[in-house]
């Protein structure tokens, strides 16, 4: 969602409300354990009312990049584990 400008009556409304709802919803749990994401969710959910399509794509969008940065996350710890692993040998 990184320098996305979100308005209120940008593009067409979406035909699936419980699809973006529920997305958001999710996400503002998640803001529990992430406090990176609470802004991004906060701007996001202003518009539960009445989403439209570029809303839910910045939404989409930035799920996608927080799944790449753990993913890559993940697979560095483990290297870091493997590697802690061997040394201890």
């Amino acid at each position: 969602m990184a320098n996305a400008k979100l308005l209120p009556n940008q593009r067409e409304p979406l035909s699936d409300l419980k699809k973006y709802r529920r997305l958001v919803g999710k996400l503002n749990y998640l803001t529990i354990t992430r406090l990176d994401i609470s802004f991004a969710v906060g701007v996001v959910s202003q518009f539960l009312n009445s989403p439209r399509v570029a809303h839910l794509n910045a939404v989409t969008r930035n799920n996608n990049n927080n799944n790449s940065k753990h993913n890559n996350n993940d697979i560095n710890n483990d290297k870091i584990n493997n590697n802690n692993c061997k040394n201890k040998k």
